[in-house]
């Protein structure tokens, strides 16, 4: 009987110090699995403020060097000042676009977008998006088509947000395209269980090198003497807001020139699309 007790006795020490291995495994796990988070927020904060002193160090020198020139010259001639306040407008632009970028980064790093999900048509959120981006193709001479199917694609999503990444990869495609010459299409398809989107142009398309890094922050593709300026947020950014909303963003490669960049978003609830498939 003691020869029992003992047996079993041991067996549950031994259980219990299979338990402790076990827990101490698991913590010492999450411990570093925190200790790369914490030292990936720390890059990354590194990664904006080496990129925002970078991107703000022109714009403020542009800025003040004009301000000082019209601020020394009362007597310049009218044409020249309003270039110059023109330039000075458009860097201001620029740096608000920074600013809420950065923002926007930051945000969506912590977990804390300030989302405000409602059930949208995607299909006239394209509509009103291409609308308010008007001027801006006709001052590119940029032609545009839209296909979309006949019936509303709901999908569960921010509006703002979403609307941030169509004007992201639609003013991209601005850069990109041969001006007067350029041509861009943004098509939507609906499947049963999900819609998705794709923007295309006629620009130079992406280069092979650069494909893999094309949704990474701060990187831009292509040669930095030729390319269009920009910061290498917007193409991250809308990757990791179709992400938050249950979907996928992706380049793919037409078999002619230029670039096509597609995400898909899952239909909302009671919103499948049986028996209205766009092939």
């Amino acid at each position: 009987m003691r020869r029992t007790h003992s047996a079993a006795r041991y067996v549950n020490i031994r259980s219990a110090r299979a338990t402790l291995r076990a827990r101490k495994r698991d913590g010492m796990a999450a411990l570093r699995a925190e200790n790369d988070r914490l030292r990936d927020r720390e890059r990354l904060r590194d990664d904006i403020v080496a990129t925002v002193s970078h991107e703000l160090r022109t714009p403020l020198t542009s800025i003040r060097a004009l301000g000082e020139l019209m601020l020394g010259s009362p007597d310049m001639d009218a044409d020249q000042r309003d270039m110059f306040l023109r330039i000075v407008v458009a860097e201001t632009e620029r740096l608000t676009r920074l600013a809420e970028q950065v923002l926007d980064l930051t945000a969506l790093d912590a977990g804390d977008g300030g989302w405000d999900d409602a059930d949208i048509d995607i299909g006239a959120l394209i509509v009103d998006v291409m609308a308010g981006m008007t001027g801006v193709f006709a001052e590119r001479g940029i032609a545009v088509a839209t296909h979309q199917p006949p019936c509303p694609a709901i999908v569960r999503v921010d509006a703002d947000r979403l609307r941030q990444v169509l004007v992201n990869l639609l003013s991209n495609a601005v850069k990109f395209v041969p001006e007067s010459e350029g041509r861009i299409d943004i098509a939507l398809t609906l499947a049963r269980q999900d819609v998705t989107v794709r923007v295309s142009d006629n620009g130079p398309g992406v280069p092979l090198e650069d494909r893999p890094h094309v949704f990474a922050r701060f990187r831009q593709g292509g040669n930095a003497a030729t390319r269009p300026p920009g910061k290498g947020l917007g193409l991250f950014i809308s990757r990791r807001i179709i992400e938050r909303a249950g979907g996928r963003m992706w380049l793919e490669a037409p078999p002619d020139q230029g670039a096509c960049f597609g995400f898909s978003l899952p239909l909302a609830a009671g919103a499948g699309g049986a028996g209205r498939i766009d092939q």
